[in-house]
């Protein structure tokens, strides 16, 4: 990490009280709460206590354009660090600058950095020291400061103070040494919202459990067959006849609040608006009623319809205008070639002298999002011919992986291999049939998935990242927390730190207790009984 004055870097400065011969730190303290375990940590022997957690306050040295967001940040994170404690819900002043020294405080300075929205090339690395008198942490952007009070709030020990008392907060492991990045650059989650609807805040404690695991993308699967629930500003009528009930649709003020609120946690959001395929929801307009075909299966958009293509410029210019990340999913999933048979195809195709619709339609879509890094599903057996310029996502198995690698090596590609992290898998069928892809994918299975041996040296810096996914055929918003945790904290670690140095079991049950204390109803790691006697019962 550079260490000049052009640097980007925060410092955080906290006054602590040091202990000496405390007892009340339990034998697997230092460590054993990390997750994801940091790259590079050493430990001390001491541990220092903060006196008056509620005191504690921010102090920003040189002034950001984004220094509300740095106070509602820290503001958020002391409320779940110190939530036993009844703090006031107002922000704690800093101390006059001739009083810093000797109060509890967090100073932080920002240098030549104008805007905490993280994107494709975010540096997220930090550091963070603790000497016994202060608490320092360096970063270089934002969000190597979400992940550095992340790991500064699982430091934190709570010791029983006695009946009436607060709890005394501890920090073991003093002095203590932690530099830390991760190692995917793209560590994500899909959620579809189209199957069944979440609303906003189910959103928000999707979004605050990814900040927990240090994951930074989410992949919003916005539309499907089954409802379209995005409200657009060129064409109202969508999601006016094809949402489920006028309730359940994301306004454009609600995308906004979503885009806002993730970034504020480190998290960057990647629209997708699946097509041709999956695009019955929009025939259920009546004037868009005959422009998909095959609608006793998912539906697929007839780009012959003198109506299509200006569904799809207005589509696109409101996603790109709602959206401001770089990348763009453009779904182009799953496309039975015999729905694009019909007499009106024929003719368009003969018409335009079109000899591969797939490709034709595909360029339609890059003309459509000049600016943008496109993202596509790929299929097995697919008809499409990819440029070197697009985006793989892969969501076949990972015995085909390597093949499909092999096939692809001049391109950029994401991983979702189902067999290992669709985590709806397991749960059954739209109508009560069997899973397609088999069995449910449990914590340990996709703990102990390697991906940088899956993957092989030579195809790893093709890799962006790896990103697990949650269709929603049968999970709403009453089942997402139990879907998704714990076994997402699983992958977290292995994208952060592929080869941890220590035994996970312990570390994972302190990140799942740590999570529900925080609101999010995790499903149990192990049972009530191993739980209390982790090492017996799991011994990694």
């Amino acid at each position: 990490m550079k260490s000049s004055s052009n640097s980007h870097f925060i410092l955080l400065t906290l006054f602590l009280l040091i202990l000496t011969g405390a007892t009340a730190i339990p034998d697997n303290g230092k460590s054993s709460a990390l997750w994801p375990l940091p790259l590079n940590y050493t430990f001390g022997n001491n541990t220092v206590e903060i006196t008056s957690p509620c005191d504690l306050s921010l102090v920003i040295g040189e002034p950001t354009s984004f220094d509300d967001v740095l106070y509602e940040i820290f503001d958020f994170y002391k409320s779940k660090m110190f939530a036993a404690y009844n703090c006031s819900k107002d922000r704690t002043p800093p101390p006059p600058q001739d009083m810093i020294t000797g109060r509890n405080y967090l100073m932080a300075f920002i240098n030549t950095k104008d805007s905490y929205f993280p994107d494709e090339n975010i540096d997220e690395s930090y550091r963070l020291k603790a000497n016994g008198q202060q608490t320092t942490i360096f970063a270089e952007t934002y969000s190597g400061f979400v992940y550095a009070l992340e790991t500064f709030s699982q430091l934190l020990v709570f010791e029983d103070a006695g009946a009436g008392k607060p709890p005394r907060c501890l920090m073991p492991g003093v002095y203590l040494n932690i530099l830390d990045r991760p190692y995917f650059r793209w560590r994500g989650l899909m959620l579809d919202t189209a199957r069944h609807y979440y609303p906003k805040t189910a959103i928000y404690r999707l979004l605050d459990g990814l900040m927990y695991a240090k994951m930074n993308v989410f992949h919003w699967h916005i539309s499907d067959k089954d409802s379209f629930p995005l409200q657009l500003e060129t064409i109202p009528s969508l999601s006016k006849h094809g949402a489920f009930s006028p309730e359940q649709i994301y306004t454009l003020a609600d995308v906004e609040d979503i885009v806002l609120y993730a970034a504020k946690r480190g998290i960057r959001v990647i629209p997708e608006i699946d097509s041709p395929s999956h695009t019955l929801s929009w025939s259920y307009t009546p004037e868009f009623s005959d422009m998909v075909t095959c609608k006793d299966g998912d539906g697929v958009l007839d780009p012959s319809h003198p109506l299509a293509q200006k569904v799809l410029r207005g589509i696109y210019l409101d996603i790109q205008r709602y959206f401001p990340d770089r990348y763009i999913h453009l779904g182009l999933d799953e496309i039975p070639e015999l729905c694009w048979e019909n007499d009106k195809i024929k003719a368009l195709k003969k018409e335009k002298n079109i000899d591969n619709l797939f490709d034709w339609y595909q360029n339609l879509l890059r003309d459509l999002t000049p600016t943008k890094k496109r993202i596509n599903w790929y299929t097995p057996g697919d008809m499409f011919k990819y440029r070197d310029d697009d985006i793989l996502q892969y969501w076949g198995t990972s015995l085909d992986l390597t093949q499909f690698l092999a096939n692809f090596k001049k391109n950029k590609v994401i991983l979702s291999p189902s067999d290992v992290i669709y985590l709806d898998c397991g749960a059954g069928s739209y109508y009560g049939f069997n899973s397609w892809c088999g069995d449910l994918s449990t914590w340990r299975h996709i703990y102990e998935t390697n991906w940088t041996t899956l993957v092989g040296q030579e195809a790893l810096d093709r890799v962006l990242g790896v990103e697990a996914a949650l269709w929603s055929e049968l999970s709403n918003e009453d089942t997402l927390d139990g879907k998704i945790w714990p076994r997402l904290l699983a992958l977290a670690e292995k994208l952060w730190n592929p080869e941890p140095k220590e035994k996970m079991a312990r570390r994972m049950q302190a990140a799942v207790n740590r999570i529900r204390e925080r609101g999010i109803n995790s499903l149990p790691m192990l049972s009530g009984l191993c739980e209390r006697n982790i090492e017996s019962c799991v011994d990694i």
